[in-house]
């Protein structure tokens, strides 16, 4: 019955259908034994980097992974796509649709709004952190506070005084002497609340 459908769709006898499997699987194990060669590259090779121990670069690894989970909510802590998230789902209960846009149609505009609004603090603290860490002209700790610093001054400049107040008897740290002495750990969370409002 099998044969006679294979010979009905195709139009070829059983034994030429049994010779090319035969030879697909032939060709895919040769792709397998070889994959450099059918692949025209050469082997995989993981560089981790010479002068360094293997446990510092396990560290780093895990470090980076780390950074990069935590990403969007560091973005969405800092910037003021809160406060645009907050806006829009007002405006759209204040038209009186509950569900027109849909939650990810709104999400898409914040972020895209939050790009425009925090497009010249990313400039700034690109020039003044990432990109001296990327030409090797400073360190990790220095072009992390480099970098933090027009990040900063835009939260700074959103953050309700009182809140950061707050935030600093709550941090038990002595008091700064200006809100730029503030430290950043204690900036963020005076944002927060600061955008929620």
């Amino acid at each position: 019955m099998i044969r006679d459908l294979i010979k009905s769709v195709t139009g070829a006898k059983p034994e030429d259908l049994r010779r090319a499997a035969l030879i697909s699987v032939l060709a895919a194990l040769a792709c397998a034994i070889m994959p450099a060669t059918a692949m025209a590259q050469s082997a995989v090779n993981i560089n981790l980097g010479t002068g360094a121990g293997l446990t510092e670069r396990v560290v780093q690894l895990v470090g980076l992974m780390t950074v990069l989970s935590l990403a969007p909510s560091i973005v969405i802590m800092t910037t003021s796509f809160i406060r645009i998230v907050v806006v829009l789902g007002l405006l759209r209960t204040a038209i009186g649709v509950q569900q027109s846009p849909p939650n990810p149609v709104i999400i898409s505009l914040a972020l895209f709004l939050t790009a425009i609004v925090m497009g010249p603090t990313f400039e700034r603290s690109y020039d003044a952190g990432i990109k001296p860490l990327l030409d090797q002209q400073m360190e990790l700790p220095e072009a992390f506070e480099a970098a933090g610093g027009p990040v900063k001054q835009f939260m700074l400049s959103q953050v309700d005084r009182d809140d950061l107040a707050l935030f600093v008897r709550l941090s038990k740290i002595t008091q700064p002497k200006t809100a730029e002495d503030t430290p950043l750990k204690v900036v963020t969370p005076a944002f927060m609340i600061s955008e929620l409002k």
